[in-house]
């Protein structure tokens, strides 16, 4: 049975779909981008990822932006990312945007395998692509931060790795910018009340396991790469990052927050939906300009 998170979930697809025009996928004149490359999921299940990069930049090595997409694990696409990753490659950015399955054909750690099946993807390609295996970067909005968090966590965490199933690549993530993340599965509110069970399935039985999916345990905060989260008073799930970033910020220094009032156009990840607005144009400035160094 679909739950009320998915129709939410639908609502900001259809949103953003509108705003960028879904049925137009345009590659600027000025961006080589190869798209639907195919590679073997978890499981060896079939997904495909695209690669950007601006055509001034031809022939130079670059560094890595590694782009995963939101949707409340139930919908989304990377292609939503298709602008946002235009403009990063822009800015002197290798874009390679990942893909994972959906809820309706796996499970949570099957979708984070996912995601490690395309960092070990996008890091055979760097070679071909020119990308810098040192200055390697993460973005992700809503559900794909949750994702990303806790794959980088298990990338320098083998108690994670071990719970959670997954291979993971041999990239080392230098740091991570996350808009309007989904962090938490477990509070007690709508998704932490829907949530738990469709995700985890019979893993929600496992308390060591679980103990790891609340992303404030120490063992998964002490493994992750330095962080830039970025919200906004119009973001529905605004509290998450609020919430995590005075978590992360009790713990270390390398952690900071972006917080954007008084513009209702800054809604759920504006950042990557939204570029028509300053803000997010500044939130890129700081986190290629000076974030991602």
């Amino acid at each position: 049975m679909k739950t009320l998170l998915y129709y939410f979930s639908k609502n900001v697809q259809k949103k953003a779909d509108a705003y960028y025009g879904s049925q137009e996928f345009v590659i600027a004149e000025d961006i080589e981008a190869d798209l639907d490359l195919a590679y073997s999921g978890g499981g060896h299940h079939p997904l495909f990822l695209d690669v950007y990069r601006a055509k001034k930049y031809a022939g130079m090595e670059l560094p890595v932006i590694l782009m995963i997409h939101g949707g409340g694990l139930y919908v989304g696409s990377r292609k939503l990312e298709n602008a946002v990753s235009q403009e990063l490659a822009r800015r002197g950015f290798l874009v390679f945007n990942l893909e994972y399955r959906l809820l309706t054909e796996a499970d949570a750690c099957g979708e984070m395998d996912d995601i490690c099946a395309g960092f070990r993807q996008a890091e055979a390609l760097l070679p071909y692509y020119d990308g810098d295996k040192n200055r390697v970067y993460v973005i992700a909005e809503s559900a794909g931060a949750y994702l990303a968090l806790y794959t980088a966590a298990m990338h320098n965490s083998e108690k994670i790795r071990k719970k959670t199933g997954c291979a993971v690549s041999g990239l080392k993530v230098r740091k991570m910018a996350f808009f309007s993340g989904m962090f938490y599965t477990k509070r007690a509110d709508l998704i932490g009340a829907m949530y738990p069970m469709q995700i985890y399935g019979k893993k929600c039985l496992d308390r060591e396991f679980m103990k790891y999916m609340n992303p404030e345990n120490p063992e998964v905060i002490q493994n992750l790469p330095p962080m830039l989260l970025v919200s906004s008073d119009a973001d529905f799930l605004k509290k998450y990052t609020l919430k995590y970033a005075e978590a992360l910020q009790k713990k270390r220094s390398d952690c900071r927050l972006l917080y954007y009032t008084g513009n209702k156009e800054l809604t759920h990840a504006f950042v990557a939906y939204r570029l028509d607005q300053k803000e997010s144009i500044e939130v890129l400035d700081e986190v290629t300009g000076r974030f991602f160094v």
